[in-house]
């Protein structure tokens, strides 16, 4: 009689899920149909600006196309821009960074005219410098915590180009009892979705006072794409996983091929 075969390599695994509530539920539906325990850490908490604010910023700027990298980008535009009558904001073309995110413009509406293979800002940005919208003006809606830098060649080349932020992220009280539960044995592997998430994640081992390397060597580290690595390695975090392409599908799939070379 032969004994049923887990549907995954990741079946029975713990895996802790760092993402913000709003954009968590997918993942851990993915990571539940894989047969793993999904644990929610949400290390991030979003929150979205006034029009006010936003207008003022933008002072008599009114731009040709907007550019979104992320998917919180898309919702607090519409949020903010959703009753403003004095400029066709909502049905402005959109570029954006990935697939995820160009889905949540087209929802409310926009004409997503570019979304680069290869999700990250500069390859979006030079994607835009090669293309003939670069005599566009251009509007990038960003967080209080992205990187100005990766815009910087398509504000020195585009006709126009401003960024606002639209949303903050700060990070929540979760990052010491995620730390906590890794070094209890509770967890099996992370998930890291933001460069965000990773510094929220090294302060709660400071404030433990840790350091990465006292991370049991067991626990596997999953990386979204290139730029969340990269601030991982700068915080002494060695992903064991890096996805190929920068959606939910993809990584698990990446870390299923891994934990089955693990397991040899």
């Amino acid at each position: 009689m032969s004994s049923k075969q887990p549907t995954s390599f990741l079946s029975g695994l713990v895996i802790a899920v760092t993402r913000d509530q709003q954009g968590s539920s997918e993942l851990a539906s993915l990571i539940s149909a894989k047969g793993a325990v999904v644990r929610e850490y949400p290390l991030l908490h979003i929150t979205y600006r006034a029009l006010d604010g936003v207008r003022n910023a933008l002072g008599d700027f009114l731009p040709d196309m907007i550019v979104f990298t992320s998917v919180h980008g898309v919702r607090a535009y519409e949020m903010i821009f959703s009753r403003d009558l004095s400029y066709p904001w909502l049905t402005l073309p959109a570029a954006c960074v990935g697939i995820k995110t160009a889905e949540a413009a087209k929802q409310i509406g926009m004409q997503v005219l570019v979304t680069p293979s290869d999700a990250n800002a500069q390859t979006l940005c030079s994607s835009l410098i090669d293309s003939q919208f670069i005599h566009k003006r251009f509007l990038w809606v960003r967080g209080n915590m992205a990187d100005r830098e990766a815009f910087s060649s398509l504000a020195q080349s585009a006709h126009g180009f401003r960024d606002a932020v639209m949303y903050d992220t700060t990070s929540t009280s979760r990052g010491i009892e995620l730390a906590t539960d890794v070094f209890a044995g509770g967890i099996d592997l992370i998930v890291f979705m933001s460069g965000s998430a990773v510094r929220a994640f090294a302060k709660a081992l400071t404030d433990l006072h840790k350091l990465a390397k006292d991370i049991p060597s067991q626990v596997i580290l999953v990386s979204i794409g290139s730029k969340t690595t990269r601030v991982m390695q700068e915080h002494g975090l060695q992903p064991h996983v890096t996805a190929r392409m920068a959606t939910a599908e993809v990584m698990l799939h990446d870390v299923e091929e891994y934990v089955q070379h693990k397991k040899g």
